[in-house]
């Protein structure tokens, strides 16, 4: 069994670490065999703190407004008995709110620890960043980001207009070490600042939108 706790700050400024605290103290001391993890916000912050409950088999039991006092219960009924507190999970209405949306960038907020960097890796992350630094050339990052229609790869301003025709003809750009500026003399590697700052931008941009 698993208990997830989403302290975004919406569910840290209601209290979520007092409940989490609460969790964890109790359910030390009923020895039992459950982990506790942390999550996101999922998108009700209305609802905070909120606590997901994990079954062996997947299954999910979401209780809202779980202020420390309520947690004994919850492991009482719930963690040890089996059954869940119907009283304090989220309610229908409530619930058909998050079910109608279609998320994107958020689409593994709640479902992901922010503060472990595996969980990310675990679910995709950073593929498009790799794929970026390692096998393809500045103007293909460039390019693939003026397909995604993004405006800040189409602005026709001097400097991204420089930038561009740099990042065309200069290769060493794509060499990943270089991306780590505070490393080395920025004057003698990057001869525009404008071209490593186009080819970086659209990086990032890269990153956000293909994953």
């Amino acid at each position: 069994m698993k208990i997830v706790i989403g302290q975004g700050s919406c569910g840290i400024a209601s209290g979520a670490k007092k409940t989490e605290a609460a969790f964890r103290e109790q359910v030390k001391a009923a020895k039992l065999k459950a982990e506790i993890d942390t999550t996101g916000c999922v998108g009700t912050c209305y609802l905070e703190p909120i606590v997901d409950v994990y079954e062996d088999d997947g299954k999910m039991t979401r209780y809202v407004h779980v202020q420390p006092e309520k947690v004994g219960e919850i492991i009482e009924s719930h963690i040890k008995g089996g059954k869940p507190v119907e009283a304090l999970t989220i309610q229908p209405e409530d619930s058909k709110f998050i079910d109608k949306q279609k998320r994107v960038v958020l689409r593994h907020c709640g479902l992901i620890n922010p503060e472990i960097i595996e969980d990310y890796i675990n679910v995709g992350g950073y593929e498009a960043t790799k794929k970026g630094v390692t096998s393809m050339k500045p103007e293909e990052v460039i390019e693939e980001n003026l397909i995604t229609g993004s405006p800040l790869a189409k602005a026709d301003t001097t400097p991204a207009s420089i930038a561009a025709e740099t990042a065309k003809t200069r290769k060493s750009f794509i060499d990943v070490s270089l991306l780590f500026p505070q490393k080395y003399s920025f004057p003698k590697i990057y001869p525009s600042f404008w071209a490593y700052r186009y080819y970086y931008v659209n990086l990032h941009l890269l990153m956000t939108i293909s994953i």
